[in-house]
């Protein structure tokens, strides 16, 4: 597997003031990996699947996004339910 990233923290006391102190912090980070090597042509494991030239995150985020996209379209047919039920009434 390679693995390569950066990760840059930037934090601030923005207010102190006797007993109190207020802090700001921003986190950001990049991280690229690939993997090189496995003993199969794929492996899946759990919510994962693991193929030669692809990052352990590639499969496992599509589908995490495809989730939550379906999430939003449940709420979203809900939403739209109840207004249509109040403009009834």
């Amino acid at each position: 597997m390679y693995n390569q990233g950066i990760e840059f923290r930037l934090g601030v006391d923005a207010v102190k003031r006797g007993d109190f102190n207020w802090n700001i912090d921003v986190n950001m980070s990049t991280v690229k990996n690939e993997i090189t090597k496995l003993p199969q042509e794929e492996i899946i494991q759990g919510t994962k699947k693991l193929m030669v030239g692809h990052s352990i995150y590639d499969f496992g985020f599509v589908t995490g996004m495809a989730l939550i996209r379906q999430i939003a379209r449940l709420f979203m047919m809900q939403m739209s339910r109840t207004l249509q039920h109040r403009n009834q009434t």
